[in-house]
């Protein structure tokens, strides 16, 4: 049995597989009308990639990264591939219910993730992984509110197939302050890369480029109370004035991964005459 890697090695080599394997090919697959989503599997035993692949809904809308990069890696000849238990899956983006049904039944218990669904819907435009899990999928007790309903997970990141975890919670397990302040840097550089990413993505779809998939990425809209509590955070006057200009800054930073960068940008867009 390999020993387990440290979470500080164990960051450092998907940060790595994620600069220098996936955004690459993520670059060229968006270009085609792909969304940005990646995935890799990894060796257990070494941290070495051993398939990478990224979201090809041109082709098909099943065609996720996750599903794509399982196709790859089962399309190998079994004799020199491994046994998904001795593998590790990582996504860039947490999988979505369609790729935790196919990551599950390909036998990978392991797998780590960059971006939150929060963040797909947030800094990408994405809400569909939302969406499908709680419209198919979350379903209401009897005598169960709202906010309650609200408050559930909308899955198990760890049971009896699988255990789950972010790269952020992953950095946060590192015990030497000195390297988890370093990792945390690095998690913001290696997601500032995909601020790129996502505008080239954004143009396409703009410029009417082909997918096969029937769900777009859409301009986020932002609630009042969303707007409200957002001004309320920064310390904006909550003027029907800065109301508008904040509906319209909000939306100007939504592709930013870092948040520090997002909040200047809100600040300033907002405070225009």
């Amino acid at each position: 049995m390999t020993a387990p890697h440290t979470p500080s090695t164990l960051v450092s080599a998907l940060l790595t597989i994620t600069e220098q394997s996936i955004v690459p090919l993520t670059r060229t697959k968006i270009s085609t009308g792909s969304k940005l989503f990646g995935a890799a599997i990894l060796s257990r035993a070494s941290l070495s990639p051993i398939t990478v692949a990224t979201n090809d809904e041109r082709t098909s809308p099943l065609l996720h990264g996750e599903i794509n990069c399982i196709q790859t890696f089962f399309s190998q000849p079994k004799e020199g591939r491994p046994e998904t238990r001795d593998c590790i899956f990582y996504a860039t983006h947490e999988p979505c219910s369609l790729c935790l049904s196919g990551i599950t039944w390909s036998g990978f218990n392991e797998f780590y993730y960059l971006f939150t669904y929060e963040d797909s819907r947030d800094l990408f435009s994405i809400p569909y992984d939302i969406d499908i899990l709680t419209s198919v999928y979350q379903v209401r007790g009897e005598g169960e509110t709202e906010e309650n309903l609200s408050k559930k997970p909308l899955y198990n990141r760890e049971n009896k197939f699988f255990k789950a975890k972010s790269v952020g919670e992953l950095v946060e397990m590192v015990e030497d302050e000195a390297e988890r302040e370093r990792l945390r840097g690095e998690v913001v550089r290696i997601k500032g890369l995909y601020d790129e990413l996502s505008e080239t993505y954004q143009k396409g779809k703009a410029e009417g480029r082909e997918s096969s998939s029937v769900f777009k990425a859409q301009q986020r809209r932002f609630s009042p109370k969303e707007i409200d509590r957002k001004i309320e955070e920064l310390g904006l006057d909550n003027t029907p004035a800065m109301k508008d200009k904040a509906s319209a800054a909000i939306r100007v930073g939504r592709h930013k991964a870092s948040m520090a960068v997002y909040d200047t940008e809100f600040v300033a867009a907002a405070a225009v005459n």
